[in-house]
């Protein structure tokens, strides 16, 4: 994703572009998207049954040397005010490598174009990961933040996501984003089992929030001494094939502006069923913005999502709100909900077409 807004120069993480999408009223956008793999090289055995996940790829899910995967999309969209546009969306290049018994790297490079139409090149992920158990692993880099399920599900390859688009609460900082969804930094993973669940822990360090009008995240330096904290709990019940139920806290304190340190909090909450022709994603975030020794505000976001497979299309229907609280320190874009609908079109094994209607109201 591109760190730079063509109405205003370096976008400020988590704060909107004060010249898009900042006045009240009603867009209608109706996107066609065509996404596809481009290319999948690996030094192993393929997976069964066609292309795995996202995160398939990932290491931690997959016993091959080493993968390649390349994914593209062309997108054609016409707007509120009538214009229709041809678009050559995300390439997104994702690897993986296994460089020893226990020691993986996973990359994803994105290439995309902004409003001016200028690419611009970014390091998604980045992560050197380490088994110390079977049951626990070892991260350092950059990394997708626990927040949440659609964070850690759906990363920058659209072909994997039901719908054209992510929701609204978790798009990425330089897309108008509110949650801090990459992060720099050390993460630990494990799993475990208990009442009739298996669950995933995942605890997170890393650079935190940046200060007012640096990029949306600190790749190489730390403007703060403290670092951000995420802790995250997911578990699968064996009773209910397909549900996922998980909860995550986030933890902050930066320098916003000289003289201005803000205490950040974010809690997630999330339920997801998805089994056979049915999916249903629902998932809640509240973020909390505290000057110190000030009020605390409070910002709700959410989506709930569902679809079913019905002979071989994939009807798919959301919902989703944002509402920035009054005076929060950080966040500037005004109260939002959106409302989805579209199909999704499997076209062959590596190859997708969806529709997707967005009705927005500010």
């Amino acid at each position: 994703m591109s760190d730079r807004c063509s109405h205003c120069g370096p976008i400020d993480v988590r704060r909107a572009c004060p010249s898009v999408g900042t006045t009240r009223g009603v867009a209608r956008t109706l996107t066609l998207t065509w996404l596809l793999v481009l290319a999948a090289v690996s030094h192993a055995a393929a997976q069964p049954g066609g292309m795995p996940d996202h995160d398939a790829g990932d290491p931690m899910t997959t016993d091959r040397v080493a993968s390649i995967h390349a994914f593209g999309q062309v997108d054609f969209t016409r707007q509120p005010n009538g214009l229709t546009a041809f678009a050559v969306g995300q390439l997104d290049l994702f690897a993986t490598a296994q460089l020893g018994d226990r020691i993986h790297v996973l990359t994803e490079t994105v290439l995309e174009a902004d409003d001016s139409n200028a690419y611009g090149v970014d390091v998604e992920r980045l992560m050197l990961t380490f088994d110390v158990h079977p049951r626990l692993r070892l991260g350092i880099g950059r990394y997708h933040t626990a927040i949440g399920y659609y964070n850690t599900a759906y990363h920058h390859g659209a072909w994997f996501q039901t719908a054209a688009t992510r929701p609204l609460a978790f798009r990425f900082e330089d897309d108008d984003g509110v949650l801090p969804v990459h992060e720099v930094g050390l993460s630990a993973t494990g799993t475990f089992t208990g009442l009739d669940a298996t669950w995933r822990w995942t605890g997170e360090i890393g650079n935190g929030h940046p200060p007012r009008g640096g990029a949306p995240v600190q790749n190489v330096t730390d403007a703060d001494r403290g670092k951000a904290v995420n802790i995250a709990l997911t578990g699968q019940p064996e009773r209910w094939p397909g549900a996922h139920l998980g909860a995550s806290f986030f933890n902050d304190w930066f320098d916003y502006a000289p003289g201005l340190q803000i205490h950040q909090q974010v809690v997630s909450v999330h339920a997801v069923w998805r089994h056979g022709p049915l999916e249903w994603l629902n998932e809640g975030a509240w973020i909390s913005n505290r000057i110190a020794g000030g009020a605390r505000t409070i910002t709700p976001t959410g989506y709930v999502q569902f679809t079913r497979e019905v002979g071989g299309v994939r009807p798919f229907a959301r919902f989703e709100w944002r509402q920035i609280a009054p005076g929060d320190p950080v966040l500037q874009s005004p109260r939002t909900t959106v409302r989805s609908a579209g199909l999704r079109r499997e076209l062959g094994p590596m190859a997708t077409l969806k529709a997707q209607y967005d009705h927005e109201r500010r």
